[in-house]
């Protein structure tokens, strides 16, 4: 069972051959555990991709029997297949759809070529009682709405949806057939505004993860009116394009929205000002627990000024950078660093009193050295610390931008010998 929860899904078939392989025994062990048969993947890329063959029809129905009534989790993606593989998928998909009682987590991606409804025509009673999560690749609801109507209408238990519609630049609002005050977990992956953004907090009532791409508005596509909206969300992700006009909408989405039970924002992975930053993070009663930052173009004064306002509450903090952004924005140096340092007893308590995880990627400008010694000053004895107001630091991930820190890295591996957690890199 170890070795099988230690296999990415790609790999899953040849693990359980390696399995069944090793010896009579072990493969008997193994055909009688349900588990490990319970997760079917039937996955092509575009034309050009070289990938493995695709599991046969009695590949298919043997890991069903394997699994007997252990809960099914399954991908059915297709850019493109062969017309042999073609066949042998829509013969599959009826004997998946005669298992939907234990479906569990499946995820669906269908290219112009492969319409649900002619090849996969669910019925009008169709039900999947314990289907929690739903992914959705496709290139339009609206094709297709029958077949989705009817496998969202049929899932009374889900609480997990992510839609991607490939290829087209902004995501409409779902359908009106959505489970919409049972969603506990919503992820869109195209960009959409903040009206649109904040209509889908406000219909999804108990949401307590979302993530979301904010993008300008569309010239073309007409969305709902700007409302002030309450969500109890406690992990909101967004992704944030660089143009001013998206900035404005991150502006307006953050400017409508009243969640007061927010504890873990990961904002930016495009490029993002500090004056964004600075409104969203100065947003009153905001008690962050867990902060990513991703390429984020902010002045040093301006975001000590906002980390201090959280200071008292963050646990988790994330700066990380891509390779080709400039470091003299963003960068975490000495004086960050010197503010992060617990100085001894009697002295300040540092920035971030309560820090237990730091991951900083391609951002320290600091001299070296200095940086290790700040997290041996969070690695003292226990009782010190917990004296003076201050967590232990658990972990640490580091990437330094070059190797000119021969000293940090040293002392970062000796407290990794000693029981933090972690790594470091060097970019080069």
């Amino acid at each position: 069972m170890s070795y099988y929860q230690d296999l990415k899904p790609e790999g899953i078939d040849n693990g359980l051959a390696t399995l069944c392989l090793t010896c009579k025994l072990w493969n008997d062990l193994a055909v009688s555990t349900p588990e490990l048969w319970s997760f079917i993947e039937i996955i092509r890329g575009s034309i050009c991709t070289s990938q493995k063959s695709l599991p046969s029809y009695s590949k298919v129905s043997t890991w069903l029997d394997r699994s007997r009534s252990w809960p099914l989790s399954f991908a059915v993606i297709g850019e493109w297949f062969s017309p042999e593989e073609s066949t042998s998928v829509k013969a599959i998909l009826p004997l998946l759809l005669a298992h939907s009682h234990r479906w569990r987590r499946i995820s669906l991606g269908f290219g112009y070529w492969f319409e649900p409804m002619h090849v996969w025509n669910l019925p009008h009673t169709f039900i999947a009682p314990i289907l929690e999560s739903v992914e959705v690749i496709c290139d339009t609801y609206e094709r297709d709405h029958i077949f989705y109507g009817r496998l969202l209408r049929g899932c009374p238990a889900l609480c997990s949806f992510t839609s991607n519609q490939r290829e087209y630049y902004m995501a409409d609002l779902p359908p009106g057939y959505f489970p919409w005050e049972q969603l506990r977990n919503l992820e869109v992956v195209n960009p959409t505004d903040a009206a649109n953004a904040l209509t889908l907090l406000g219909r999804a009532v108990n949401l307590h993860s979302y993530c979301l791409t904010i993008a300008l508005d569309s010239p073309w596509i007409k969305g709902p009116s700007l409302k002030s909206v309450t969500s109890p969300i406690k992990f909101l992700t967004m992704k944030i394009y660089p143009d001013p006009g998206y900035r404005e909408n991150v502006e307006l989405f953050f400017r409508f929205l009243d969640a007061c039970n927010l504890t873990s924002l990961s904002i930016g992975y495009v490029q993002i000002t500090h004056d964004n930053l600075s409104d969203i993070l100065s947003k009153p009663r905001l008690r962050l627990s867990s902060l990513t930052l991703r390429n984020i173009e902010i002045l040093e004064d301006e975001f000590l000024d906002r980390l201090t306002l959280l200071s008292e509450s963050i646990t988790t903090l994330e700066i990380l950078r891509n390779a080709t952004r400039p470091t003299y924005y963003g960068a975490v140096k000495n004086r960050i660093i010197n503010l992060l340092t617990f100085h001894g007893e009697g002295s300040p308590k540092p920035l971030c009193p309560f820090l237990e995880t730091l991951t900083l990627e391609r951002c320290i400008e600091a001299d070296d050295g200095l940086f290790a010694r700040m997290v041996r000053s969070r690695r003292r004895s226990p009782r010190t610390l917990r004296d003076n107001g201050i967590a232990l630091l658990k972990r640490l991930d580091v990437v330094f931008v070059h190797s000119m820190h021969s000293l940090d890295e040293e002392g970062l591996k000796e407290m990794y010998g000693e029981g933090l957690q972690g790594h470091v890199k060097f970019f080069i």
